[in-house]
């Protein structure tokens, strides 16, 4: 019983190794220090994404005239989900899609082929994920939010 039980702690101690991304020893003590530094990292991490968010909803729901509305997708064929969201004559648009086929290529041309007015756009590839936002500027006219979402969906993907 001795045995597995230390067998058990030995199979978790290669897990954990595996995960941590800087061992500075091999033996377990220096593990266990790596993995809390680690971890302590990826807290203030999503400390700092969060503000940024929190900020990023302030900024963009600051104005009390604007109307807004907000439309997400899933495809599941793809993988990909599109997200719209309209503040007034203007649209956030998140799309998330596996990174095969240049994502990036097949959006911005799809608000070209929709003749919507890009101000902005930013691409992050994480591992095999492309997350896309784009904020843009709706033509006069233009469908609802659910219109420029099913738009988007069919000339995107």
């Amino acid at each position: 019983m001795e045995k597995e039980r230390r067998d058990k702690l030995n199979q978790r101690f290669y897990a954990l190794r595996s995960v941590v991304p800087y061992v500075s020893k091999m033996d377990k003590a220096s593990l266990l220090a790596d993995a809390v530094t680690y971890i302590g990292e990826l807290k203030s991490t999503i400390e700092t994404l969060t503000k940024k968010a929190e900020r990023l909803h302030l900024i963009a729901g600051d104005g009390a005239s604007m109307t807004q509305s907000h439309m997400s997708t899933d495809c599941m064929v793809t993988g990909s989900q599109v997200e719209v969201r309209i503040v007034g004559s203007q649209a956030v648009i998140r799309v998330q899609s596996p990174e095969v086929n240049h994502p990036a290529a097949r959006l911005m041309d799809a608000m070209k082929n929709l003749e919507i007015k890009v101000h902005h756009a930013s691409a992050a590839n994480i591992g095999n994920l492309m997350i896309q936002d784009v904020v843009a500027q709706i033509p006069e006219g233009f469908p609802n939010d659910e219109g420029l979402l099913q738009t988007i969906i069919l000339k995107y993907l």
